[in-house]
């Protein structure tokens, strides 16, 4: 029963929302949690998508696949039929790539094509698609915005990169729109308008000139030039992103494992959460140590008497040094034990907006395939 999670639990988080994010550190097995929430809904009969933005090759190997790539790839029912597994609807996976997602941004904003070849061919704006910071978070938002306007998948469940990385997913659609409406976007604008500059904008630009060349300027100006034409759409597209964020059908699991600074960013993440006005979720507690209650009145004595009576052919010596091992190791896997309760019931009293708690124990070994990912099902979606 320790293991079993609150009501209402993940099914109602699954049956009741359209996205849901999942986060928390790294090395806590968020990726599989995600996953085996994916598969769950798939097998209920929803369409569902596996997002991820970090492309983690065990996420691929867990739900049959090669690697993961940028285009959705549907899991082959075979797959499922090998495992031993009936699905009921579709379970699909993809990667999110920064770059793609941005230059099919750039595609539907523009209303001349020939604009858009040209952005897309810039140099300036190759690098900046490919390395300004942000930008892989922003697009993930996008490309999830994106997959729900299709309406072919009916959950698409969201696995984000470590915690700090996942704030920055979470604020990404805000410091976009900031910077859409920065003066320094405006001044980027203004050059490349062309036409009568300030006397300062003047100097400015022969200043660049000469440390950057003229050919630089040149793009970038080009760059501008054509980016005006779509920048009120890139606005709007920021904050419609930043509105699905925050919608109602959005719902978040936060994942950690007892550690205590697994636990401390949880409640972290958890509190900005809360401060950026997002929905609540789960928290799923990863890699549980089993709590045997009644193991703390076995001691040595009591294991010695045992084992006499199972191994009578064994000397007393040893079986006295095997009874002497067996209570410490006892003892330690009690107390460990005790460490994970006391850090999970001060997860749950620091987390707000949490309708549940899921406690999933550790496994005799990692999860590698679809068989494996339904045997969480047992912890994540108990009645």
């Amino acid at each position: 029963a320790y293991y079993i999670c609150t009501v209402p639990g993940l099914q109602e988080l699954v049956e009741n929302h359209n996205v849901i994010v999942c986060m928390g550190c790294g090395g806590v097995g968020k990726t599989t949690i995600s996953a085996s929430i994916a598969l769950k809904a798939a097998l209920q009969g929803r369409r569902v998508l596996c997002l991820t933005i970090d492309p983690a090759r065990r996420l691929a190997t867990s739900l049959g696949l090669g690697r993961m790539q940028g285009q959705e790839q549907q899991v082959d029912h075979l797959a499922f039929v090998e495992a031993g597994l009936i699905i009921r609807g579709s379970l699909s996976a993809a990667v999110v790539d920064a770059k793609e997602t941005f230059d099919a941004l750039i595609r539907r904003l523009s209303t001349d094509e020939a604009a858009a070849d040209r952005i897309l061919d810039n140099r300036i704006y190759k690098y900046v698609s490919a390395s300004m910071p942000g930008i892989q978070e922003y697009m993930s938002m996008d490309r999830l915005c994106t997959v729900k306007e299709s309406q072919d998948y009916d959950l698409v469940v969201l696995d984000t990169p470590p915690t700090s990385n996942a704030l920055d997913f979470l604020d990404a659609p805000r410091r976009v729109t900031a910077a859409m409406n920065s003066p320094a976007v405006d001044w980027l604008m203004a050059t490349g308008r062309g036409g009568v500059l300030s006397q300062g904008t003047a100097f400015v630009m022969r200043q660049l000139s000469r440390i950057a060349g003229s050919v630089v300027l040149e793009r970038m100006s080009e760059l501008a030039s054509d980016f005006e034409s779509m920048l009120d759409g890139l606005r709007d597209r920021a904050a419609m992103v930043d509105e699905t964020l925050r919608s109602d059908e959005v719902a978040f699991v936060l994942v950690t494992s007892p550690d205590p600074l697994a636990v401390d960013e949880a409640i972290f993440l958890n509190h900005r959460l809360v401060e950026m006005g997002l929905q609540g979720g789960a928290l799923v507690v990863n890699r549980m140590r089993p709590y045997r209650p009644g193991s703390r009145s076995i001691d040595a004595d009591g294991i010695l008497a045992a084992l006499t009576e199972a191994k009578r052919n064994l000397p007393a010596t040893v079986l006295k040094s095997l009874a002497t091992k067996l209570d410490r190791a006892n003892r330690e896997e009690h107390s460990l034990a005790e460490a994970d309760r006391f850090h999970v019931e001060r997860l749950a009293r620091s987390c707000r907006n949490i309708d549940s708690i899921c406690r999933v124990p550790g496994l005799d070994r990692d999860v590698y395939e679809l068989a494996q990912l339904a045997r969480l099902h047992e912890w994540l979606f108990a009645a």
